[in-house]
């Protein structure tokens, strides 16, 4: 500030008109405006607010996910006579829908912001966005592990002599597992709504020039780290056990237990959450962009997840089958069961080998079977040789009386 003289000169020789005089004065700005380097007036605090088209997206993929949700289960209850729907277990299917609305209400009231709604208000929006979203994603996962736990109970462990009595047919047992990741959702929420809540915050921005400010405004709190990182790890705990349960089951028809979809949409959501969390911490001092982050992460969840489970179902159930169809999953089968043969008799032969390896390394020579009375003196020739020809001829079971032993000679 105040006057300046400036001598010009080229090549050493001062130019006419020089030295110049310059008077350096402060410009004058209304208040919340001061000037830039520039000599522009600059408002020194800039609120940035989510634009208004942020909240029609929000809406539209809400209700995208809501009516989605609504419409498979209107089609569960009035498919649920059907013997596709009712392999499917529908109680089950029906949970899954109402999780799948309440975590897709946190895409609604992600948008919220101080434009429209007090301090106080967002406070309470803060963490009833992480109580919906946690609650709706325990509610979905559980309900898509206990499907798949009760269908491997009643045709996989069914089948076990050792299992079987253990086995619980009810199913409303099962639902001790869905209340049980619920409340540990829950237990998690309230510890964090207890001990240090998300709070409506605004701040300035980090990389802003001085005496000016881009303020933000974020869900924060100073634990906030932490209680997120933890939540995470849970699900990841979950979706890791619902992974094994589909691998468990991968041997049951999809009739019963779809376990490809599953593990579809469980590996979507896994991927959503090792993603999601580094893409918002990039962008964190960006509102709009890191909010449209988390709003399509939600979105995309949800959404695969009612995709995924239901779509490949209502095909299923109008596809139709006939003699072809049935002809190849025939000679599908068959392969299949041609290619676990063929491995069985490798290692069969492979563990024959092994056994006439030790006999010889043992100085023994191999082995050969006889059979043997278990009372009285040894059979004569001539009665083996009768015991020979009726076998060959009419193949019957051996008797109680004899057994076979491998001997050395």
């Amino acid at each position: 500030m105040g006057d300046n003289v400036l001598e010009l000169s080229i090549a050493g020789t001062q130019i006419p008109n020089s030295p110049i005089l310059l008077r350096v004065t402060e410009r004058t700005c209304e208040e919340g405006y001061q000037a830039d380097s520039q000599g522009d007036c600059k408002a020194t605090v800039k609120i940035i607010y989510l634009p208004e088209w942020f909240r029609g997206l929000s809406f539209f993929l809400f209700l995208l996910n809501v009516f989605l949700a609504l419409g498979f289960m209107a089609w569960t209850f009035v498919s649920r006579n059907h013997p596709i729907v009712r392999a499917s277990q529908p109680t089950f299917l029906y949970l899954v829908g109402i999780g799948c609305i309440m975590s897709s209400t946190s895409i609604l009231t992600v948008g919220f912001d101080d434009k429209d709604y007090s301090d106080d208000t967002l406070d309470k929006v803060c963490m009833a966005n992480i109580w919906f979203y946690c609650i709706g994603f325990g509610l979905t996962v559980s309900a898509l592990y206990s499907k798949t736990y009760r269908a491997k109970c009643l045709m996989i462990d069914k089948m076990n002599a050792k299992k079987a009595r253990h086995v619980v047919v009810s199913i409303y047992q099962y639902f001790t597992y869905i209340g049980a990741a619920v409340a540990l959702e829950m237990i998690v929420c309230l510890i964090w709504s207890a001990y240090d809540p998300l709070e409506w915050r605004r701040s300035c921005a980090s990389g802003t020039e001085d005496n000016f400010c881009k303020s933000i405004g974020k869900c924060s709190s100073g634990t906030g780290l932490n209680f997120v990182t933890a939540i995470l790890v849970l699900h990841f705990v979950f979706l890791c056990y619902l992974l094994w349960m589909c691998y468990e089951v991968r041997n049951i028809p999809a009739e019963f237990a779809e376990h490809k979809w599953i593990t579809a949409s469980t590996v979507s959501s896994i991927e959503i959450i090792a993603l999601v969390p580094f893409l918002v911490a990039i962008t964190w001092q960006e509102t709009i962009t890191s909010t449209l982050i988390t709003t399509l992460a939600l979105f995309f969840n949800d959404f695969g997840v009612l995709v995924m489970i239901f779509v490949p179902k209502i095909a299923m159930m109008y596809q139709k089958h006939t003699e072809e169809t049935e002809s190849q999953e025939n000679m599908l089968f068959n392969m299949r069961r041609k290619v676990r043969l063929g491995i069985t008799s490798r290692r069969n032969t492979r563990n024959a080998s092994q056994f006439d390896t030790n006999v010889q390394s043992r100085g023994g020579i191999p082995s050969q079977v006889v059979i043997n009375s278990t009372a009285g003196p040894p059979p004569s020739q001539q009665a083996l040789d009768e015991k020979s020809e009726v076998n060959t001829s009419t193949p019957q079971r051996q008797s109680e009386g004899r057994s076979i032993e491998l001997k050395r000679i």
